[in-house]
């Protein structure tokens, strides 16, 4: 892996974690969805450059049945295996769009310079999109197993939700303080000979296009926790 691409077991080992804290047998099948999610999103990482969007589609489901199989086998020998394999599979199902836009972000990020504004930006949103997904799924879960539970005061839930307006805000910050810096005029000095005067002048920052970048990461930041607050609301 080049030192320029970004490493994906961690936000993949995130939800890992976020969805098997909310099953039985919390804290063993916490860490094997860490586990099992972070060894698929380092392999992803390994070879970003090469996976498409649709090779990641296919092996997401395998990867959630295979893994939920496994912790129902744990639980309930043969009838949890099949228990489990389904819902691993719903689960693999459920996690396609967010898995594959953490994936095109973190593609997007390795085209661009690690040091860059946008570069930084696309980091920011490769983890925004982690921990949003991590919210869902913590909130999604319990409410698929138990209609009448109350997932939002789970202490996981709301630790992932808090993060991601944290995230959120913090990325909406650096975009307004970015905005509100403006380069320094020019300075004209007079030259004893003006033949010596260089007819290059230094580039200027494209302050339009820091707009238009800072407004389209203001709204994706709206947008993502008025989805997160919403599902908060909506699971009480």
């Amino acid at each position: 892996m080049t030192p320029n691409q970004v490493q994906l077991a961690w936000p993949f080992a995130l939800i890992g974690g976020a969805v098997g804290a909310q099953l039985p047998s919390a804290p063993a099948s916490a860490i094997l969805m860490a586990l099992v999610l972070g060894v698929f999103g380092a392999l992803i990482s390994s070879a970003l450059d090469r996976v498409r969007d649709w090779q990641v589609a296919l092996m997401s489901p395998f990867v959630g049945a295979a893994t939920g199989a496994t912790i129902g086998w744990g639980l309930d020998g043969f009838d949890g295996g099949a228990i489990g394999l389904i819902a691993g599979l719903g689960f693999g199902l459920l996690a396609l769009p967010p898995l594959i836009l953490i994936t095109d972000g973190a593609r997007r990020a390795a085209r661009l310079p690690e040091r860059s504004l946008l570069g930084q930006a696309q980091r920011r949103r490769v983890w925004l999109l982690a921990l949003s997904t991590s919210a869902l799924a913590s909130l999604a879960v319990p409410a698929l197993a138990n209609p009448w539970s109350r997932p939002s005061e789970a202490p996981m839930a709301q630790l992932c939700a808090l993060a991601t307006m944290l995230m959120a805000i913090a990325d909406a910050s650096i975009w307004v303080t970015m905005t509100q810096q403006t380069p320094p005029p020019p300075t004209d000095t007079p030259s004893a000979n003006p033949y010596r005067e260089s007819a290059m002048k230094p580039p200027r920052v494209d302050d339009r296009m820091i707009g238009i970048r800072a407004a389209e990461s203001l709204l994706y930041d709206a947008l993502i926790v008025a989805v997160v607050a919403a599902a908060l609301l909506v699971s009480r």
